[in-house]
């Protein structure tokens, strides 16, 4: 895969198990397999920040129950809040959904 966190964080959010660079040693993709056969998850090291980051970002951009509660949102729309306030396009944003584009 390349090096850049945007294709890192969307192939994260897709629910990829494993990010391996594209120059990454042949040992470091078999250790990759292994570990992903054992459940776990991987990334480069410098990735792992940059996963955090998103997390504690997102969290923080989510409406509290209460907010959700008073102004009435679907689970969508709630995911929805974030994306846009990012200044993600209509076209991202249904790419993140797996969802086609509608003008």
């Amino acid at each position: 895969m390349d090096d850049d966190k945007k294709h890192f964080l969307r192939a994260a959010k897709q629910g990829v198990l494993g990010y391996v660079l594209q120059d990454s040693p042949a040992i470091e993709v078999i250790d990759a397999i292994r570990a992903i056969g054992r459940g776990e998850a991987i990334c480069p090291r410098h990735f792992t920040r940059v996963l955090f980051d998103c997390v504690a970002s997102q969290s923080l951009d989510l409406p509290n129950a209460r907010t959700r509660q008073q102004w009435g949102l679907t689970r969508r729309e709630q995911q929805l809040i974030p994306m846009i306030g990012s200044g993600m396009t209509n076209k991202e944003i249904a790419a993140q959904f797996s969802l086609s584009e509608k003008r």
